[in-house]
């Protein structure tokens, strides 16, 4: 039920979408009678300059032609769904502050931009996690030095578990995805699925749903000068920790750095955390300015950010399993196998790899994860002797009963 969830989620800035389509509309129709004036105007004025010349050849009718014509409204765009690199390009010139990209399936994008093919489109998205990196596109047909002051975009889509795990399993094993793309996604949320299903129908909550409304539109239109942010000669404008949230920061920081350096973490991990450095700022930023926040931001909504950092951290580690601890995944998987009925007992360690499951399609990861279950009692491994079974010994693995009333 993810995409019903992101809907929900994606609904006021859809509402954004929506009011911001018709103004639009409004606005063309009045620069169609705008445009038409000029039309007007401008034939008239060559008429009264050819006038002028059929008397003096050396008259001066530059100032009659000079008027421009009127620039064409621009669309504020908040959303975009499905555009090529050149499009978000475009479309950010004519929106400096950001748009976001919603893909309902993000492994569809993540796997495109895993083409060699793809490269450039792959750095276009690298460079806009920054947020204030400028961008210049040149290109034949579209035009020279079409430059982008400040690069941003906001990535949001959803995905079934399975197919990340196998994503994350192929990206951070020296393919072409080891980029650090994957890390950049720093609100990687893992759902967890108990056995258990409740109806629940009951109505939104209103007063919540009116206040998030709210917020929307407001941030929607904030000016960074009305709320106190310095300006930036680098970048766009910018507000500061106020000092007490500083040293909070700092604090936090410096056990981070210790922990990067520690040689602790496997690597994906490390790089994960590392971008940590700018999604607690970020988020810091985000609930200040949400909570109508003015001036530099505060120790309360630092105290949220790095909330949200242990929450995020704790699904992360939980997405990279799939390559820190796979035959834990594994594990999972073959349970799950078990309980939906496609491992009956006794089985195989053959039974489990050689169908492709996902996650199970790696033989000696497979064999891990046995072992692992029979270590902690999930399965019952009797062995079969080379006599007993006429050929090699083998192996033939049995489910204990719980596994099919509780899976971890």
């Amino acid at each position: 039920m993810k995409s019903p969830a992101m809907e929900s989620m994606l609904a006021p800035i859809k509402r954004l979408v929506h009011e911001s389509a018709e103004e639009f509309q409004g606005a063309l129709v009045k620069h169609e009678v705008v445009l038409l004036a000029h039309k007007l105007k401008r034939e008239a004025a060559e008429k009264s300059a050819r006038r002028k010349l059929s008397k003096d050849p050396k008259a001066d009718i530059g100032t009659d032609l000079l008027t421009a014509p009127p620039d064409a409204p621009v669309q504020k765009r908040y959303l975009s769904s499905d555009s090529s690199v050149e499009a978000l390009g475009e479309l950010l010139r004519q929106n400096p502050d950001g748009i976001l990209v919603h893909r309902d399936e993000i492994m569809s994008l993540l796997k495109w931009l895993d083409r060699e093919d793809n490269a450039a489109a792959r750095g276009f998205y690298l460079t806009a996690w920054n947020g204030d990196s400028g961008y210049t596109f040149d290109r034949i047909g579209r035009g020279l030095n079409l430059h982008i002051p400040a690069l941003c975009l906001s990535l949001l889509g959803s995905t079934q578990p399975g197919r990340l795990a196998g994503y994350v399993r192929t990206a951070l094993h020296g393919g072409a995805a080891d980029d650090g793309l994957l890390q950049r996604f720093g609100l990687l949320v893992w759902p967890d699925m108990n056995g258990q299903w409740r109806e629940v129908d009951r109505p939104p909550h209103d007063l919540a749903r009116t206040r998030s409304r709210q917020i929307f539109r407001r941030l929607a239109s904030l000016d960074a000068r009305e709320i106190g942010a310095e300006a930036n000669e680098d970048g766009p404008p910018i507000l500061r920790f106020d000092p007490d949230a500083l040293v909070l920061f700092r604090q936090w920081r410096g056990n981070l750095e210790q922990r990067l350096r520690s040689d602790e973490l496997h690597p994906a991990m490390e790089s994960h955390l590392a971008k940590y450095r700018k999604l607690v700022p970020a988020l810091a930023l985000l609930c200040h300015l949400v909570d109508t926040g003015q001036g530099q931001v505060d120790v309360q909504a630092t105290q949220r950010a790095l909330g949200w950092a242990d929450y995020l951290e704790s699904h992360a580690q939980r997405v990279y399993a799939a390559v820190t601890l796979p035959e834990v995944a594994a594990a999972k998987a073959i349970l799950r196998r078990i309980r939906k009925g496609d491992l009956i007992s006794p089985f195989s360690g053959w039974q489990v790899w050689r169908p492709g499951w996902s996650g199970l399609d790696n033989r000696p990861t497979v064999q891990d994860a046995l072992d692992l279950l029979v270590e902690y009692g999930w399965l019952n491994a009797e062995r079969q002797s080379s006599k007993a079974t006429g050929g090699r010994p083998s192996t033939k693995y049995h489910a204990h009963p719980l596994v099919t009333d509780r899976v971890e």
